[in-house]
C-alpha cells in the first residue's frame, strides 16, 4: 500500500461530489473522488436522471393519445420498450462522460473503490488510486 497525498478525498461520486472537486481545482488543490459504485451517484444512476427521462416519455406517449387543444386528433405511438430503455441508458453514459469533463476530472480505473476515515487525517481506500483526480497532481 503506498500513501498518496491528497488536499481533498470525497468520498461518493454524486453532484456534490463533483462540485466539491470543481472548487477545490479551482482553488489549485488536489482531489481524489472515490465510488463503490458506478460513477454519478444516485440521481445519475438509479433516480433523477433515469427517472426524469422515462417519466417525460410517458407523458409524450400519454398526451399524444389525450390532446389537450380542440383540433388535434388522438392518435398513437409505437411504443418500443427496450429502445426506450437504451436511450435512457445512453442518456445517463453521456451525462457521465460531459460531467467528468466539465469537473476536468481523469478516470484512474474502472474498478471500484471503497473509502474509509482511517484517522483524522487519513483515509483508507481499496484502492485510492481507483476513482477521479481533479487538481494539481
Amino acid at each position: 500500500m503506498t500513501d498518496e497525498h491528497y488536499d481533498l478525498v470525497i468520498i461518493g461520486s454524486g453532484s456534490t461530489a463533483f462540485a466539491a472537486a470543481i472548487k477545490a481545482a479551482d482553488l489549485g488543490k488536489s482531489a481524489v473522488m472515490t465510488e463503490s459504485r458506478t460513477l454519478g451517484g444516485t440521481c445519475v444512476n438509479r433516480g433523477c436522471l433515469p427517472s426524469k427521462n422515462l417519466i417525460e416519455a410517458a407523458r409524450i406517449y400519454w398526451e399524444a393519445e389525450h390532446p389537450r387543444y380542440p383540433g388535434l386528433a388522438p392518435a398513437t405511438l409505437g411504443l418500443n420498450f427496450k429502445e426506450l430503455v437504451s436511450g435512457k441508458d445512453e442518456v445517463i453514459r453521456s451525462y457521465r462522460t460531459a460531467s467528468t469533463s466539465r469537473s476536468s476530472m481523469t478516470p484512474t480505473s474502472s474498478e471500484s473503490s471503497q473509502a474509509r476515515r482511517a484517522s483524522p487525517t487519513r483515509i483508507r481506500s481499496s484502492s485510492m488510486a481507483t476513482g477521479l483526480l481533479a487538481g494539481r497532481s
